[in-house]
């Protein structure tokens, strides 16, 4: 699948969307990964941005909101706080993540991302410029490990419609208790 971003060029993407934990992640991961996208030629799409919607940046573009599920098959890259829903949507699209856990679930989403070879995984005290920067150029090397595990995990999740069977096995038990 090309990917590119409303057609303007033939950049990377590098979609960063951090939920809920947005404002929890330090200050120097949105510097380095700023830094890094320029570095690398890289168009970084932050969402939920809107204190600096309009940057400066060539390779940055700020919004309040994106619409994830439709943005995310058009990306090269994932870099997220690694809440369940933007990993089942990263994997259903068939994109390598970069999670960068803050809280609750995101570090065993973390774990099965990096165990499945789906991604990458740094805490946030280790998100020096180096381990971002090794983890990207290895989350965008389309021929490398990560891609070819999210494409063979996006096509196993796209053979099943999950949230059919489970509305089918709500129905069912329904009916058995009701």
């Amino acid at each position: 699948m090309h990917r590119t971003f409303h057609g303007r060029d033939d950049r990377p993407i590098v979609y960063l969307a951090a939920g809920s934990s947005q404002l929890r992640w330090p200050l120097f991961v949105y510097i380095h990964l700023n830094e890094l996208a320029a570095e690398l030629g890289v168009q970084l799409v932050v969402s939920g941005a809107a204190e600096i919607e309009g940057a400066p940046f060539p390779h940055v573009l700020c919004v309040p909101f994106a619409p994830q599920i439709d943005l995310l098959p058009r990306v090269d890259a994932f870099v997220t706080h690694g809440g369940a829903n933007s990993v089942m949507e990263a994997a259903y699209c068939a994109v390598p993540l970069l999670v960068i856990p803050m809280t609750n679930d995101q570090p065993i989403q973390a774990f099965f991302v990096a165990s499945s070879g789906l991604g990458q995984s740094l805490a946030p005290a280790d998100c020096t410029k180096a381990r971002l920067r090794a983890a990207l150029l290895e989350l965008l090397d389309k021929n490398g490990r990560h891609h070819a595990r999210a494409k063979l995990i996006g096509a196993a999740y796209r053979r099943r419609d999950g949230a059919h069977e489970a509305a089918q096995q709500v129905m069912a038990a329904l009916a058995r208790d009701g």
